[in-house]
């Protein structure tokens, strides 16, 4: 059965505004909280998501949905890190595990571009992105040195 226009709009709304909460607050962001910032009642946000977790684990997905678009929208790895970074810097709930799809986007980055070493998988690259965009770095200026460094330390010999 298809998905009523407003149960969609809704669901669009808790995911921006659970997106939103869990910025500001991270994972401790409150159900309350998150169905005030939407507009809806508790109950409807629990109608769309049965739990915290589950609510978590559809902002992570969406997150990885992003990555995977910017990966295919990168010219190369460099690109894709500081775009990738830039975008999770501010989320704090973010996916520590690459999905099937962003690893095959970032394998086919890494082996188009061949600018890393062998040894150095899709995982590899994804996990430090995730690090480093989630460390309290002063700025992004910050940011992007260490993502440089760590891509120099990538870097074939």
């Amino acid at each position: 059965m298809p998905e009523r226009a407003d149960a969609r709009r809704n669901r669009e709304r808790v995911l921006r505004a659970a997106a939103e909460a869990f910025a500001e607050f991270g994972a401790g962001a409150s159900m309350q909280l998150i169905a005030e910032r939407a507009g809806l009642t508790k109950m409807t946000l629990y109608r769309h998501f049965g739990s915290k977790e589950e609510l978590l684990q559809a902002i992570k997905a969406s997150h990885l949905e992003r990555l995977h678009e910017i990966a295919g929208e990168a010219a190369d790895l460099d690109e894709y890190a500081g775009r990738a970074a830039r975008y999770l810097a501010p989320a704090r709930v973010v996916p520590a595990v690459a999905s099937e799809e962003l690893e095959a986007a970032l394998s086919a980055l890494l082996a188009a571009d061949g600018a890393v070493r062998e040894d150095v998988t899709a995982s590899d690259v994804h996990a430090v992105i995730v690090a480093i965009a989630g460390s309290p770095l002063p700025n992004e200026t910050a940011m992007t040195r260490f993502l440089m460094l760590y891509l120099d330390g990538i870097a074939p010999s």
